[in-house]
């Protein structure tokens, strides 16, 4: 069948598109689009958040068209972006138009908003460094409610924070402190916010949330907000830097954030492989950079444990028009099955952020093919 050649036959074929995501395009006459498209029910009496009967009066009413859903074509600043966040515009009818409730924080999504402006024009090369980007504005906030706190020169844990620029490096000391210290502001805060009752179904306070009660402190901290804010906010980071030198290897006042931040893969099926198998499914490597809030997503959690537990496993730059130079990584490799010797060969790749040539064209693909999978139904 024919590809689509233009953004309207773009918005025909992804009418039919069942899994809901942000479906990106662009072409090579220079058009960029967006639009939000997937089988997302109409639901009357209710909004999905919560199991229902599947009869009665919370039956679904249809699926919500694609012309009902957020998009844009072309928009006057020339770029478009999405990292997860909450995509539709603040006026989205809600009530009317119920497409999801669950996203990501817009930490990542702020700094590509922050970092594309100053990148126009826009090269391929540009867009894997920014794919790399790990610095976090959100650490850069809490580093500024730290810096309104009285110098104490023999604390070395704030003078680590206050000389810090926010990026969360493999090679930062400070980013591990940093990290470790959310664990604590996390410890010390969630009781101030979150009723008793429910303690045991919010286990974390969101991140933003938490930032913006340190920021406004009010009645919750006591009879003086902000100076009960600010002992605890030394309280925690010294608890932090204690911590961090318990993990300390010798010679180290603190280990970095890649001493901490180590990536170890699991296959999702790994305790029911034979074990043989099982044995080859993981993919272990060194400390990674990065953190949820940066573009260079690396998740971790829940602590202590402080190892990436996902992030972008596949990333790539795609040249419009000139699509055999696409550039690619991902992890662990090209095969999906333990023991074959493709399964983890991009591994190492990946974790140096280092890309291969993405083949596209049929001619390409038939140039560097080492061998193919042939798929056949079982006989009845």
């Amino acid at each position: 069948k024919t590809l689509a050649q233009n953004w309207t036959e773009f918005r025909k074929a992804i009418r039919y598109a069942v899994w809901g995501t942000n479906y990106m395009y662009a072409d090579v006459d220079g058009n960029i689009g967006w639009q939000a498209a997937g089988r997302v029910p109409i639901r009357v009496s209710h909004d999905g958040l919560m199991p229902v009967p599947a009869s009665g009066d919370y039956a679904w009413k249809g699926i919500l068209p694609l012309d009902d859903m957020p998009g844009e074509f072309n928009p006057e600043r020339g770029w478009i972006a999405s990292a997860n966040q909450m995509p539709f515009p603040a006026d989205w009818p809600v009530a009317e138009r119920r497409i999801s409730f669950e996203w990501i924080a817009p930490d990542r999504y702020r700094r590509l908003v922050e970092r594309l402006p100053q990148l126009m024009p826009h090269s391929p090369a540009d867009s894997w460094a920014l794919q790399q980007d790990v610095h976090s504005s959100r650490a850069m906030r809490f580093i500024a409610l730290l810096g309104k706190q009285p110098r104490d020169a023999a604390n070395e844990a704030q003078a680590l924070m206050l000389a810090w620029n926010g990026s969360i490096d493999a090679d930062s000391q400070a980013a591990a402190l940093y990290q470790l210290w959310q664990v604590e502001l996390q410890k010390a805060v969630r009781p101030l916010i979150v009723p008793e009752a429910a303690g045991p179904f919010l286990p974390f306070v969101n991140g933003l949330k938490l930032l913006d009660f340190l920021e406004k402190p009010d009645a919750r901290f006591g009879s003086e907000p902000e100076k009960a804010r600010d002992v605890l906010l030394l309280r925690t980071l010294a608890a932090a830097a204690t911590e961090l030198r318990s993990r300390a290897k010798p010679g180290q006042t603190f280990p970095t954030w890649g001493d901490l931040h180590d990536v170890t893969l699991h296959h999702s099926l790994e305790a029911r492989l034979p074990s043989d198998i099982s044995k080859q499914s993981g993919a272990n490597g060194r400390g990674t950079a990065g953190d949820g809030t940066t573009v260079f997503a690396r998740f971790w959690g829940p602590p202590p444990k402080t190892n990436a537990t996902g992030g972008a496993s596949f990333r790539t730059v795609v040249d419009v028009g000139n699509w055999d130079a696409a550039l690619a990584t991902t992890g662990p490799g090209q095969a999906g099955s333990p023991g074959d010797p493709h399964y983890r060969d991009l591994y190492t790749s990946w974790l140096n952020n280092e890309s291969f040539p993405l083949s596209f064209s049929p001619e390409q693909v038939t140039r560097v093919a080492d061998y193919k999978v042939r798929l056949l139904p079982a006989a009845p």
